[in-house]
């Protein structure tokens, strides 16, 4: 069994390969991913002080659409973990990581504006941020196309972050 997942992650027994590095940085992600949203659940409240930039709805149902995303971040990223060369979940991985660098980016302009710390700074900028920035960079590779690549995760990701969170506190909402 224990050779089976060695074999899953890339470990040759030598050193870690770099299949088993863009697993590492995928967990990494997904659990950082996880722990941010954890944090914007328990500091709901300290939306109230932002104003319209906070989510639209009330804590259950930001509950509600937060496990729903963090569910599903975790599948995708799992399915680009065993699928690494090139497929649609390691794009849909690195859209993921590029949708959350832009949210990251958005949670710290938010703190700026509200000279005072929105829920999810902390974790964006010292976990979400770093994991994300990494997943992208192992996505990009080394190769003459990397940052092409890389810009085109990032806008998508860009586009795609606050139209998938609309649909999740949407459809969170219908369910409750």
């Amino acid at each position: 069994m224990a050779a089976f997942w060695c074999e899953a992650i890339g470990w040759t027994g030598g050193g870690v390969t770099k299949a088993a590095s863009t697993v590492w940085r995928l967990a990494i992600l997904g659990t950082a991913f996880a722990l941010h949203n954890l944090e914007e659940v328990l500091r709901f409240e300290a939306w109230r002080h932002v104003g319209k930039a906070g989510p639209p709805v009330d804590l259950e149902t930001f509950v509600a659409a937060v496990i729903m995303l963090t569910v599903i971040v975790a599948a995708i990223l799992a399915l680009a973990a065993r699928d690494l060369m090139n497929s649609v979940w390691d794009w849909m991985a690195a859209i993921i990581a590029g949708g959350l660098l832009v949210n990251v980016a958005s949670h710290a302009v938010q703190s700026i504006v509200a000279l005072d710390p929105v829920p999810g700074v902390c974790t964006g900028l010292l976990l979400v941020g770093p994991a994300a920035a990494s997943a992208l960079a192992g996505f990009a590779g080394t190769t003459e196309r990397a940052w092409p690549r890389c810009a085109l995760a990032l806008l998508l990701g860009a586009v795609a972050m606050p139209v998938v969170a609309l649909t999740a506190l949407r459809l969170a909402d219908r369910l409750l």
